[in-house]
C-alpha cells in the first residue's frame, strides 16, 4: 500500500524497514515520535526476513525496492516516498523541526518558537536585540486585505464552486486567515499529506502530464501511485537536469516510464523569458536579484500544441506547478482539456491574483467538473485546485 505521510500509516502493528541507510535512520526516528505505538523491529535486506510482517520502503536506492515496488497492492508492503527537496513538506520540517514538536494524536509546536524557526530559514526576520519579529507580508493574503476585499466576487464565485466543506474553509482561510493561525495549521497537518496527491485516484491515470520538475520531489510518489503502465510526460525547460538522487532511483526502480521534454509551456507557441532563485530554479514569478541573469530564454509551446506534438489519444492527468506560468498554460491547453477531460492538479499561488483568476477560468472552461482545493505551507504559497471530471468522481474525501 502506497501512504503519503508518516500520519498517514497505522497507529500499531509491527514493521520492518528494508535497507538501512542515513534516510530510512531518518525515517525511523520520525515514526518513534509520529508513531510511538507501532513497533519497529528493524532492518531487512530481502521481505523474506520481515517473518510476516509489514515491510516499509521509503528508499527506492536499496537492493529489493524494486521488487516491493511491484508488490505495493499487498497489505504486507508500505510503500512512504520521502518529498526530498519539497521545503514546506514533512521531510524538511521534521528535519528542522522534529525536536520541538509534541503529539497527542495532534502534531503541536510553540508558535514562538514557529516563529524563530521561520526566521532561520529567511521567512521572517529576528533582531536578536531588539527581538523585534517581521514576517514577509507579501507571503500573507490576509495582509493585503484591500486586494481581497476588492476581489470579493471573483472570490465568492470561486467558494461557490468548491465542492466541499473542507475545501471551502481551505480557500477561506488562505484569504483571510492571520499567520499564527496558518502557522498553527500547518504544523496540525504538516505530517498528514503531501500537495498534488490528495482527491485523485491516481491509480486509473495511464497518461500524465507534469508541468514543471526541478528536482522531482514528486517522483517518488507517481512511481507509488500510478498503474505500472504509466507514462508521464516531464515538461520543464530544465528537463530533468535538476533531479534529486533519490528521485532518480525511484524513476529507475519503478515500472512507469518517465519522459523527459526540454520546454516551457504557456499560452503560444515561442520563447519564455525567466528569472532564477538560488537554487536554479526558472520563474516568471521571481524578481531579478543581485548576481543573477535578468533574463533566461527558453522555447515555449502551447499545451494544446504539445499534446498533438506527443500524439496523445487521452490524457488523464494533468498537474501544473510552472512558477508563474501557470495561467497562460492553461489558456494554451483548453481545447485539450475540453477535449480529454484530465483530472487537474494545478498551483493557483504563484501570484496573489490567480487565486481566483485560475479557478474562476477553470471553472468557465470545465463544464461538469468537481473543483477542490488543498493548501500545503505556511505562507500563501504551495496551494492545488483539483478538478475531477464528474464521469471520474467517487467524492473522495480529504486526507
Amino acid at each position: 500500500m502506497i501512504f503519503d505521510a508518516p500520519l498517514d500509516l497505522p497507529e500499531t502493528g509491527r514493521y520492518f524497514v528494508l535497507g538501512e541507510t542515513d534516510l530510512t535512520k531518518s525515517l525511523v526516528g520520525i515514526l518513534e515520535v509520529l508513531r510511538p505505538a507501532a513497533e519497529f523491529s528493524g532492518f531487512v535486506s530481502t521481505p523474506g526476513e520481515a517473518e510476516g510482517a509489514a515491510v516499509l520502503l521509503c528508499d527506492a536506492s536499496v537492493p529489493g525496492a524494486d521488487e516491493l515496488i511491484r508488490l505495493r497492492a499487498s497489505d504486507s508492503v508500505r510503500i512512504l516516498p520521502v518529498p526530498v527537496g519539497d521545503m514546506w513538506a514533512w521531510w524538511e520540517f521534521a528535519d528542522r523541526a522534529l525536536d520541538k514538536l509534541t503529539f497527542d494524536g495532534t502534531v503541536r509546536m510553540d508558535l514562538t518558537e514557529f516563529g524563530h524557526l521561520i526566521a532561520t530559514m529567511n521567512r521572517a526576520s529576528l533582531d536578536p536585540a531588539s527581538g523585534k519579529f517581521e514576517i514577509l507580508e507579501g507571503s500573507y493574503l490576509s495582509l493585503m486585505e484591500g486586494i481581497v476585499a476588492e476581489k470579493s466576487d471573483e472570490i465568492l464565485k470561486v467558494l461557490k464552486h468548491l465542492r466541499d466543506d473542507v475545501s471551502r474553509a481551505t480557500y477561506s482561510y488562505v484569504l483571510t486567515g492571520k499567520p499564527e493561525n496558518i502557522w498553527a495549521r500547518y504544523v496540525e497537518r504538516v505530517f498528514r499529506n503531501v500537495q498534488y496527491f490528495e482527491y485523485i485516484d491516481y491509480a486509473n491515470c495511464e497518461v500524465v502530464l507534469n508541468g514543471g520538475v526541478f528536482d522531482g520531489w514528486e517522483m517518488p510518489y507517481f512511481v507509488g501511485r500510478l498503474p505500472d503502465n504509466a507514462v508521464v510526460h516531464n515538461i520543464d525547460p530544465l528537463g530533468h537536469d535538476h533531479l534529486t538522487d533519490y528521485a532518480k532511483a525511484w524513476i529507475d526502480a519503478g515500472p512507469q516510464s518517465f519522459v523527459e521534454h526540454r520546454y516551457a509551456l504557456s499560452d503560444k507557441e515561442g520563447e519564455l523569458e525567466f528569472n532564477t532563485d538560488d537554487a536554479g530554479q526558472l520563474s516568471t514569478a521571481y524578481e531579478a536579484k543581485g548576481d543573477r541573469p535578468q533574463k533566461l530564454r527558453y522555447p515555449a509551446h502551447s499545451l494544446n500544441d504539445a499534446v498533438a506534438d506527443l500524439g496523445l489519444d487521452r490524457l488523464d492527468l494533468l498537474k501544473l506547478d510552472l512558477e508563474g506560468s501557470d495561467g497562460p498554460a492553461i489558456v494554451g491547453g483548453l481545447d485539450v482539456i475540453g477535449k480529454f477531460r484530465p483530472r487537474l492538479a494545478v498551483s493557483i499561488y504563484h501570484f496573489y491574483q490567480d487565486y481566483w483568476n485560475i479557478p474562476n477560468l477553470l471553472i468557465e472552461s470545465c463544464p461538469n467538473y468537481d473543483f477542490y482545493l488543498g493548501h500545503y505551507s505556511f505562507e500563501r504559497w504551495e496551494t492545488v485546485l483539483y478538478g475531477i471530471p464528474r464521469e471520474h468522481s467517487s467524492s473522495p474525501s480529504n486526507s
